[in-house]
């Protein structure tokens, strides 16, 4: 059964859950030191139970989304009309931040609520000025997209002492806190693991339960630190048979990655899978398994659904496997939150989860994989869900 608790480290120290894609080098957070490497397991031979376990996964998660959980009615939405709602994204540089604010925009626009984007830059202090800015330009609430509540705390506070509404999106909700219709937090770890367990679920049945894999993870945060350690566990908990290596790059130094993969390949001759955190990992990857000869040797998954890997998985190249998230559904998820801000709701502390879908060869036939494609997030399934979201707001 798919795991959906959240790694104890991470619930200690909530941090940027962002895709790997912050340069802050933080402590892990019970693992090694970056660039180091780590080895656990030793194969023996398959287990049929843990191949079988793993095709079932696939199974559910290799289809399009077209079910989606309820979403309860919001009392009342009629006073949001000339509303202006801030989005604040830690970048707007990866193509998955641009996604998340158009549709935004879109959802909020049936309640004629405005959208004002303003670009975090992956730095600190242009986040905190996007804020503050927000708070002195009438804003009537701030979404956040990825920036943890500890990177920006002064200048959230500050905005709702203001009276501006803030919803943390993909951040944890501090322990011993709750939402209120003031401040809340969407967190959105649990999916982040399922992402894991997916492409190692599709590692295990490729490689028939035994495996020998190099680990690619990153000590940028301690969420994903936290995400790759899950990763690891779950190999060594669902494929005994498995031989997992791991090392760890800083995205300050991804030039480095190349040569950290070259030599755990080299050191590791018998390694004929690649599974990287993130699919950012995924093309230093393959650089250094090609300056080691092993680009033919290796097959390689991620997380991320990112569209040069999914043209790499078509197109017959190392990528073998990938899970990505509904991008614009989770959009709309945080537009529902914010919208019952609005109205004087507080958003649940637990909220919707957001789907996930596993992409192999079989997956991507016949999808537009171009940037249109993953622009409109076709890929995974049906947008009636948002139906259900203006049902829910009273909304066209």
């Amino acid at each position: 059964m798919l795991t959906n608790r959240v790694v104890r480290c991470y619930r200690r120290t909530a941090v940027l859950a962002v895709a790997g894609l912050l340069a802050l080098a933080m402590p892990a957070c019970g693992a090694g030191k970056a660039g180091g490497d780590t080895t656990s397991g030793e194969a023996t031979g398959p287990s049929s139970a843990a191949i079988d376990d793993a095709k079932a996964i696939i199974e559910q998660y290799s289809a399009p989304v077209t079910k989606f959980p309820k979403v309860a009615p919001v009392a009342d939405t009629t006073g949001l009309a000339g509303k202006s709602v801030w989005y604040v994204p830690i970048s707007m540089a990866p193509p998955a931040f641009q996604v998340y604010a158009d549709s935004l925009t879109k959802a909020l626009s049936h309640l004629d609520v405005h959208v004002h984007v303003c670009d975090g830059k992956f730095v600190p202090t242009a986040i905190a000025a996007c804020l503050e800015q927000a708070g002195s330009s009438g804003a009537d609430a701030v979404v956040t997209g990825y920036v943890d509540y500890v990177l920006a705390s002064h200048a959230v506070d500050a905005l709702v002492d203001k009276g501006v509404k803030v919803l943390l999106g993909g951040a944890a909700l501090p322990s011993g806190r709750h939402n209120t219709e003031t401040l809340a937090f969407h967190d959105t770890i649990d999916q982040q693991l399922l992402g894991q367990e997916l492409t190692a679920s599709a590692l295990i049945a490729d490689s028939g339960g035994k495996a020998n894999i190099l680990y690619i993870g990153t000590s940028d945060t301690r969420t994903i630190q936290a995400t790759g350690d899950h990763a690891v566990k779950y190999l060594g908990e669902k494929c005994p048979d498995c031989k997992v290596t791991r090392i760890n790059y800083n995205s300050a130094s991804l030039d480095k990655l190349p040569s950290q993969v070259s030599a755990a390949l080299i050191k590791e001759p018998n390694t004929n899978y690649i599974f990287a955190v993130l699919d950012t990992a995924i093309p230093p990857a393959i650089a250094g398994a090609r300056a080691a000869g092993f680009e033919k040797k290796v097959k390689i998954g991620g997380m991320g659904g990112d569209l040069a890997v999914l043209q790499g998985i078509a197109g017959g190249g190392p990528e073998f496997a990938t899970a990505g998230s509904f991008l614009s559904y989770t959009s709309w998820l945080f537009a529902d939150d914010v919208v019952r801000m609005l109205a004087g709701q507080a958003p649940a502390d637990k909220g919707l989860p957001v789907p996930y879908r596993l992409f192999t060869k079989a997956d991507v036939a016949g999808l537009a994989l171009t940037p249109k494609g993953y622009a409109s997030m076709e890929w995974y399934g049906s947008d009636a869900y948002k139906e259900q979201f203006l049902t829910a707001w009273g909304a066209k």
